[in-house]
């Protein structure tokens, strides 16, 4: 990326790091806003997709240029949009009532450590003492080789990182969790899968009385009516003002 910054005073450089930061934030914002739709369709399959998209999105930004890595971060951003939201709603989903509280802080928890890592491996890429040298391509003779391969390819391994969790995520989806959450399998009727889902996290003696609750609960929220959506939160005039009050506050 050192190839880009041919300004002595670091304006080039800070530029393309802001556009790259800003197409990825973008793509976030676009997952999580436009996911919901694909949500009916089962958490697990999304999951998957998006594990698949995330390692093409990060294969992409591996080739060295501001166009096709921005690209890249994109999609790579609308991955973590969409996860932001599926992963909280599977969490909330599979997990005991008592248990709600815990897990939800502990993703939360998870995401600010997953921002430290790759903050925390850039610390390895030494400072160029001299920018036109270690900026050139090829390098010359006499520049530390060393400083050179951190300074000029080390960013490729900060965002293999990823990769390296989705393959992960994916094998526990496909070996370990194989399956959707109870409250998406009551709604779809498929009571078989349901049952056989409960036993998987509760003992015989439980299962009854963790259907009840699930049955009361889907109750009350058709008493209540559906949930309202992104358009309905941010435009019906009984919310909106706090909707957007709430968003406001929150960016900061």
């Amino acid at each position: 990326m050192y190839q880009w910054n041919k300004d002595p005073e670091n304006e080039q450089k800070t530029k393309f790091d802001s556009i790259i930061t800003g197409v990825c934030i973008a793509g976030a914002m676009t997952g999580a806003i436009c996911c919901e739709p694909f949500i009916k369709k089962g958490k697990m399959n999304i999951m998957l997709a998006m594990n698949a998209l995330l390692c093409v999105s990060i294969a992409v930004c591996m080739v060295n240029s501001i166009v096709v890595i921005c690209i890249g971060r994109f999609f790579w951003g609308i991955t973590f949009g969409v996860f932001s939201v599926v992963c909280a709603k599977y969490n909330n989903e599979i997990c005991p009532i008592e248990y709600k509280g815990p897990f939800g802080a502990l993703s939360q928890l998870m995401c600010t450590f997953g921002i430290i890592i790759p903050s925390t491996m850039a610390l390895a890429i030494p400072s160029p003492p001299d920018n036109d040298l270690y900026c050139e391509d090829p390098i010359p003779e006499g520049v530390a080789t060393t400083d050179c391969w951190y300074i000029h390819n080390f960013w490729r391994i900060i965002w293999l990182v990823p990769v390296l969790v989705a393959i992960i995520h994916t094998l526990l989806l496909l070996c370990c969790y194989r399956h959707e959450t109870p409250v998406y399998l009551r709604v779809q009727n498929n009571e078989q899968e349901l049952l056989r889902v409960m036993k998987m996290y509760y003992h015989e003696t439980e299962i009854r009385a963790r259907l009840a609750a699930l049955s009361a609960n889907e109750e009350s929220t058709n008493v209540v009516g559906p949930s309202p959506g992104y358009y309905e939160t941010f435009f019906d005039s009984n919310i909106n003002r706090s909707a957007w009050v709430g968003v406001g506050l929150a960016s900061f």
